[in-house]
């Protein structure tokens, strides 16, 4: 007997030693059978779950259960509630994305509204550090920006110029950075601080709020003025185009019943819908549009600061890009 109770004792030693430190984390395991309880849709008992989580998980950790949280609001009908989780779940992890594949699109829909609402607030305070000469806090401000939105040109530009200024390490180069005792160096002086770029993501997001803002937002004012004019007339002509059926007590006098005659008429619309769905995609393209130009003109102001600073044709390191178009490879990059 006493062997046995030994062997099982070494046994399960061995067993647990065997397991993952994760899953040995209580709070991890209680995390994960809330998240299983949502998938289950048990959304009351995944909430009380996630509340009986005692204090003291890692903060990735903590971001999953505040995504999830949002999840169960969303799903219980509490919107103010899942914005302010989905918030907080970006604040802590900026890298968290929902998969279109796995979640309704309407809450990828929330999930991404409440993260550019907290990108921009981490924008607007990045630009004002970094136009007081604040470069740390600007410099983690931007990281944040860039680990939320990968492919935001503003970030990617700054970043560069901030960690030569602050003589920070490219994470993506393998050989440490040159020190320079010039307090300017090329690429600060080829993008000077006050250079304007823009966000392609608030381009969108401003095109999709009105058919041409976007545009309007990065200076094309006359494609902007043709979104709208395009997505607003075909608005208005489903809704002006009308069908008017009468219903007549009498024989009509040369196709036209007389007004006492009248017993109903009956208004039909039927081009609205083809109207409204025309708006619809004309508005989508024009977010597209401004998306794609707002990047454009990003890349056109970059190459126009760096002609000015006379720097001249020059190589640049590989770079991998993200648009809403495709993913690019740059292998040889050569800037005029």
């Amino acid at each position: 007997m006493y062997f046995l109770t030994r062997l099982m004792a070494v046994s399960l030693a061995v067993l647990a030693g065997s397991l993952p430190a994760h899953a040995q984390n209580p709070q991890s395991l209680l995390l994960q059978r809330a998240i299983d309880a949502y998938d289950a849709g048990e959304l009351t008992r995944a909430a009380a779950i996630l509340d009986s989580i005692p204090a003291g998980m890692a903060q990735t950790d903590r971001a999953l259960g505040a995504l999830y949280h949002g999840l169960i609001d969303f799903a219980s009908g509490d919107m103010g509630a899942a914005r302010s989780s989905f918030r907080r779940a970006i604040e802590l992890d900026p890298t968290l994305r929902l998969d279109p594949a796995v979640h309704a699109p309407n809450r990828v829909s929330a999930f991404v509204e409440a993260r550019d609402s907290v990108v921009a607030g981490w924008q607007a305070e990045a630009r004002r550090t970094y136009a007081d000469g604040e470069w740390q806090i600007s410099f983690d401000r931007y990281m944040k920006v860039s680990a939320a939105l990968p492919s935001d040109a503003e970030a990617e530009t700054r970043l560069v110029i901030l960690r030569n200024r602050l003589n920070i390490p490219d994470p993506d180069s393998v050989d440490p950075p040159i020190r320079s005792a010039d307090p300017a160096p090329a690429d600060a002086a080829a993008l000077p601080a006050d250079l304007r770029l823009y966000s392609p993501g608030g381009a969108m997001a401003l095109g999709m709020l009105l058919p041409g803002l976007g545009e309007f937002y990065t200076g094309r004012a006359g494609r902007g003025l043709l979104y709208l004019l395009g997505a607003g007339g075909a608005a208005a002509a489903g809704a002006l185009y009308t069908n008017v059926s009468v219903r007549c007590l009498s024989v009509p006098v040369n196709g036209v019943c007389p007004q006492a005659d009248v017993a109903s008429e009956d208004t039909e619309r039927p081009y609205l819908g083809y109207g409204l769905a025309a708006a619809g995609v004309l508005t989508f393209i024009g977010a597209i549009d401004a998306m794609i130009g707002a990047s454009e003109q990003n890349e056109r102001t970059i190459a126009a600061a760096r002609a000015r600073s006379g720097q001249g044709a020059h190589l640049e390191p590989p770079m991998i890009s993200a648009t809403g178009r495709d993913l690019r490879l740059a292998i040889l990059r050569i800037r005029f």
